[in-house]
């Protein structure tokens, strides 16, 4: 029984989420292959599967950007979410200080501290903790830097107990941080090694697999904000901005260049690209 509350609370965390409004306008950076059902807009920097479970998914208004170099207005957004993206992000104080300018109130979730020291990932670049009310990003010295073995006999007691205990309480393996007006963080050290390009698919195939209720679960409650969502009329190019100068934009078939910088922006796979 604990293990099925523990699966439907876990599947409702991505909804019930607080300070998000039914009618909040939406942005869901780094949304991957699951966007969030509350999300107007999402975006995302690569469809590269090396460190993620699934392929991008792009289900709604979608646009390729850089979450340090954020292309939206200012206050564009009521609510932002950033959903296990801020330990992958080289500069997380420019990522942070871009979605405190484009949204008024948001949400964060990462792997804890704990959870990154027992099963370290190459692919992340800190370890995230909540301390009275203030987010810590804490750079790694190196790639996977906590256990230099991932076979050692300490990791495979760390993935014993992982498994374990994420299927009774999941809230214990997370940092989960809302914010509104300003986030209060602490930026420890600064990224001094590279990240690799291939990713981490053998760590990733070490942590706990979704459950088939908990998969149940997410999807009816996914389709349910998704049919409600859609009574509300929303106009992404509306929101978004040069992520240079911020300036307005031109939009055309294949391209929009900005009225300020005249820089243009082309579209990858139908979508426009502010990768910059």
């Amino acid at each position: 029984m604990i293990k099925i509350i523990n699966n439907i609370s876990c599947a409702l965390r991505r909804v019930r989420i607080p300070g998000l409004k039914l009618f909040d306008t939406v942005i869901d950076i780094g949304s991957g292959g699951n966007p969030n059902p509350f999300a107007d807009i999402i975006c995302d920097y690569t469809e590269d599967l090396s460190d993620r479970y699934y392929k991008l998914k792009i289900n709604r208004p979608f646009v390729f950007a850089n979450v340090e170099c954020l292309p939206f207005k200012d206050k564009a957004f009521d609510f932002s979410l950033l959903f296990h993206l801020l330990e992958h992000v080289e500069h997380p104080e420019k990522a942070l200080d871009e979605i405190q300018r484009i949204s008024h109130r948001g949400f964060i979730e990462t792997p804890s501290a704990f959870t990154e020291y027992a099963l370290p990932l190459d692919c992340h670049l800190s370890r995230c903790s909540v301390v009275d009310d203030t987010l810590y990003v804490k750079f790694k010295e190196r790639p996977d830097a906590s256990f230099p073995e991932k076979d050692s006999d300490v990791c495979r007691e760390a993935r014993k107990i992982l498994r374990k205990y994420t299927k009774t309480d999941y809230k214990t393996f997370l940092t989960m941080y809302p914010w509104k007006d300003k986030i209060n963080y602490k930026i420890i050290g600064n990224c001094n090694f590279y990240l690799k390009n291939q990713g981490d698919e053998e760590a990733l195939s070490l942590l706990p697999k979704l459950g088939i209720l908990r998969r149940i679960s997410t999807k009816t409650i996914y389709l349910l904000i998704k049919i409600i969502k859609k009574l509300k009329r929303f106009n992404y190019l509306d929101t978004l901005a040069c992520p240079l100068c911020k300036g307005n934009l031109d939009f055309h078939e294949d391209f929009c260049e900005c009225a300020e910088c005249k820089r243009k922006y082309s579209k990858q796979s139908g979508y426009f690209d502010f990768r910059v």
